[in-house]
């Protein structure tokens, strides 16, 4: 049975953050005779079957397949580049994919022989490759002294997930325009009348603002309330609207009250001139006047 060597056993996570859902840590360990992966998505293909004895990764196991793996990489200026690595091994306990540079190098068509390689620095480690033309800087990890290279972020998985939340077969599922069409909920106090008895009710053209029309019992204008002759008095009586809730919307002093409520707190004198002129009911024009609490002038 075949052994196969590589010394990146540490674990530790990457300093740099992200949020995409696809992304991996590719550890970049020289002493790995083969790149590994630790992952069965990452193969192009049926990646063949094999047993074969691994080292220094978190232990020994055993890499059990073997084919071309896919890493998506960006470069140090944000160009992103697709390496096919043939013969690298399934290892399913490694903590990190791992990149042997020179298998790495070994399986590259370049023109220059050396033209995939990489430099170790005192703080990173630099990969060149495709005749030296491209290069990803990749700094020794804080806590584990090793070069974790993160793949391109991307989010198939998270679309994946999102499309299988949207496809339960749900007929209640709505989607964001059905959602804003639907009228919005009301509550309702024992107090108050229900959306089916307010439904008719147009709240800005209410005689009262807190309370429905329906109460006031309005008659309709007719030609004979049409007048423009009387004045309105210098002096005008009030009167005290009834306290009964039974009985004082339905008194012709509610009812001058609300239209003054209506109309921004009207003048009684203005109120009664609209009233002549048929814009207001003529019932105003026969009470008298109630005393507005809210404003300075009845």
């Amino acid at each position: 049975m075949e052994a196969l060597t590589a010394t990146a056993a540490g674990s530790s996570g990457v300093s740099e953050h992200y949020y995409d859902s696809d992304s991996f840590v590719i550890a970049v360990d020289n002493c790995s005779s083969r790149c590994i992966t630790n992952s069965m998505m990452d193969f192009v293909g049926t990646p063949e079957r094999i047993n074969v004895r691994v080292k220094g990764i978190g232990g020994d196991g055993a890499a059990t397949y073997r084919g071309t793996v896919r890493w998506i990489i960006q470069d140090d200026s944000g160009a992103t580049h697709t390496w096919l690595i043939p013969d690298t091994y399934y290892h399913k306990k490694s903590p990190y994919r791992l990149l042997s540079p020179q298998h790495w190098a070994q399986t590259r068509q370049d023109n220059d022989k050396r033209g995939t390689m990489c430099a170790t620095y005192y703080d990173a480690v630099k990969l060149f490759w495709d005749d030296c033309k491209f290069v990803r800087t990749v700094p020794l990890d804080g806590s584990s002294n090793i070069a974790l290279i993160r793949s391109q972020p991307a989010y198939l998985r998270f679309n994946s997930f999102c499309m299988k939340i949207a496809d339960t077969g749900d007929a209640s599922h709505l989607d964001e325009r059905e959602l804003l069409s639907l009228p919005a909920v009301q509550l309702v106090s024992d107090d108050e009348m229900t959306d089916d008895e307010s439904v008719a009710d147009d709240m800005e053209n209410r005689l009262h603002p807190d309370l429905p029309d329906v109460l006031f019992d309005v008659q309709q204008h007719t030609d004979e309330f049409r007048n423009n002759n009387s004045e309105a008095p210098s002096k005008p009586t009030y009167s005290v609207v009834p306290e009964d809730e039974d009985v004082q919307y339905q008194s012709p002093q509610a009812r001058f009250l609300a239209l003054h409520y209506k109309h921004a707190h009207l003048s009684p004198e203005k109120m009664k001139a609209l009233a002549r002129r048929g814009q207001l009911p003529s019932a105003i024009l026969k009470c008298d006047m109630p005393k507005c609490s809210a404003s300075l002038e009845p």
